[in-house]
């Protein structure tokens, strides 16, 4: 998927692009809505400023195809299978309730840590493809 944005802000070679926002439910501010069309961090991408953008340039960026599915994976499966893996070892290893709670501690603790190394490996990170 591609979408046009405007570079808003830039630093340290990673650049803040807000893109004009499409579709959508059309409920944002009605009760019942989620709202998350009013908050501006949903239109809003950090990408790596390989192309040396400034604030106000016009930017064409793409974002990977299933981008979405896989960073939900990432912060929320990831954690909960180290959690139950956890719980489910040291049960095993314990044969009690507190042994089960240590180990389901420790998988989610470990799960954390793997959350981090995919964010930070840029698992499915959005990336300028042009200045427009």
């Amino acid at each position: 998927m591609q979408a046009d944005g405007v570079v808003v802000g830039s630093a340290a070679g990673v650049a803040r692009v807000r893109v004009q926002r499409s579709g959508g439910c059309g409920r944002c501010n009605e009760p019942g809505g989620c709202g998350n069309a009013a908050d501006s961090r949903c239109d809003e991408f950090v990408v790596l400023n390989e192309l040396n953008v400034r604030p106000g340039d016009r930017v064409l960026i793409d974002i990977p195809e299933g981008a979405a599915l896989r960073a939900a994976m990432l912060a929320y499966g990831l954690p909960l299978c180290g959690t139950v893996l956890g719980a489910i070892a040291g049960f095993a290893a314990g044969g009690s309730d507190m042994a089960s709670l240590a180990g389901a501690a420790a998988g989610l603790l470990l799960a954390f840590a793997g959350v981090r190394l995919g964010r930070s490996r840029g698992v499915s990170r959005p990336r300028i493809a042009e200045i427009l």
